[in-house]
């Protein structure tokens, strides 16, 4: 039997990128290729229309670091260092490894996949369908027992989704994490510090660090989507938006064989297995305009903001940057300048600027009062 499918989550760093500065999430990869065309504050109205872009509302994250938050960390940590050991005298619990033999029957039938020998599976994975793990839990080494079970209607086989199932076990084994007890031992094992509170001290900082980090990363998200969201496009630069185009092509031809597959492959897994080709295709150049569509869009919004607020990138700013040309990837000063010249440098440095500036103007939504 297949463990039950997860769709596989596509991302691949890029070098240069506008979304990541400005924490989008618009497309599975974002590449910037600058403009061509001369937009200046004169034009730049022909282009886009900003909505508002200052003061605008976002929901903050709690930042609070609680004492179920530090010890979680702890166990976290504890199991990273814990040992594993065969369990002979008590029955199954939930976050064990169990070893089993099973076969599976669909009116009374056993059916193709649905067999393995001395299989691990751990109990509270949810890597099995609904209802197969926690059957398990109570049983004992030894035991032979049967569980029934009904795969989703959305399983990944056409002949086994929504059918009821009845699975023969036999539990062979358990092995269960031990894990190290937390004390001064341990702390001065596992880091450079002495005691249980300097540990605790320490985990306390850097789940707050973490956390206001995520905060910050969700009000710039928030703040630039609705900011994307309020402005209007009018037209793009056609060459650039055709280079784009290109791009985001060959962005999901290169994810697709990092993960060894093709291009159909990648399609077919993100969004099923039941389109034509002829579907398939369509639907692939609708998703690259619009990613290359949504890229330009940013673009240009970040240089109507700056010729609006007057946010500029000095020539000295760009120059770091290009002198620094191995930092990202190439062997020469002049082979960076072949894909980004000094005006593409120049616009994707205004891009953190600009979030700067739009993140500082955003204001914290003010909660509701709670109802007596």
């Amino acid at each position: 039997m297949k463990r039950k499918r997860k769709k596989k989550s596509y991302k691949k760093p890029i070098i240069i990128t506008l979304s990541a500065l400005l924490v989008t999430a618009a497309a599975i990869i974002t590449v910037v290729i600058i403009t061509t065309e001369n937009i200046t504050k004169n034009n730049i109205g022909s282009y886009v229309t900003l909505g508002q872009y200052s003061g605008i509302e976002y929901e903050p994250l709690d930042t609070e670091v609680t004492e179920e938050d530090v010890n979680a960390r702890i166990d976290v940590r504890r199991g990273n260092v814990s040992e594993t050991i065969e369990i002979t005298d008590r029955a199954v619990e939930n976050g064990d490894t169990v070893f089993i033999n099973f076969e599976g029957f669909v009116d009374g039938e056993a059916f193709e996949g649905g067999f393995a020998e001395n299989f691990d599976l751990v109990i509270g994975s949810g890597s099995f369908i609904p209802g197969f793990e926690e059957q398990i839990i109570g049983h004992k080494p030894g035991d032979e027992f049967e569980i029934n079970v009904t795969f989703p209607e959305d399983y990944d086989s056409a002949d086994l989704a929504g059918k009821p199932t009845m699975f023969k076990i036999n539990l062979l084994s358990i092995n269960a994490k031990v894990l190290p007890e937390f004390n001064d031992a341990f702390v001065q094992a596992n880091s450079e510090l002495n005691t249980i509170a300097e540990y605790r001290a320490m985990i306390r900082e850097e789940l707050k660090q973490q956390k206001e980090e995520g905060a910050e990363s969700a009000k710039q998200e928030s703040v630039w989507r609705q900011i994307i969201e309020g402005a209007t496009a009018h037209k793009y630069p056609k060459k650039d938006l055709d280079m784009k185009i290109e791009q985001v092509i060959k962005d999901y031809e290169d994810t697709a064989r990092s993960y060894g597959e093709t291009r159909e492959q990648l399609f077919r897994t993100v969004y099923g297995d039941d389109m034509s080709n002829e579907e398939l295709e369509e639907l692939f150049l609708k998703e690259s305009r619009d990613v290359a569509e949504r890229r330009s869009k940013e673009q240009l919004v970040v240089q109507a903001i700056a010729f609006l607020e007057g946010i500029t990138v000095s020539n000295s700013e760009v120059d770091e940057v290009i002198n620094n040309y191995r930092n990202y990837g190439y062997p020469s000063r002049a082979d960076f300048l072949r894909a980004y010249n000094r005006e593409s440098v120049r616009v994707i440095q205004l891009a953190p600027k600009v979030m700067e500036f739009v993140t500082g103007s955003a204001v914290a939504a003010t909660p509701a009062p709670e109802v007596e």
